[in-house]
């Protein structure tokens, strides 16, 4: 996912990514795995076999400065048939 290719921080602060599934918000009963989970640019998983189903993925973005910074942005994505 390139969502975070261009996330910098204005202090000039270290920058540490998180994706995770909101599976609170999605409709998916699978739980996908999200490979480079922790990378701004190469993260990815397999999107499920439920077409019409929906799958929720979380960004977490956190700086290093004091105190840390916590910006979050959802993608919720329709899952279509193949």
């Amino acid at each position: 996912m390139k969502l975070a290719a261009k996330v910098t921080d204005r202090d000039g602060d270290k920058l540490s990514f998180r994706w995770w599934q909101y599976s609170e918000a999605d409709s998916a009963k699978a739980t996908v795995k999200i490979t480079g989970s922790d990378s701004a640019n190469d993260a990815s998983f397999v999107v499920p076999d439920e077409p019409g189903k929906q799958v929720g993925i979380m960004l977490e973005v956190t700086d290093d400065g004091t105190p840390p910074l916590v910006g979050y942005q959802r993608v919720l994505g329709n899952i279509k048939e193949n």
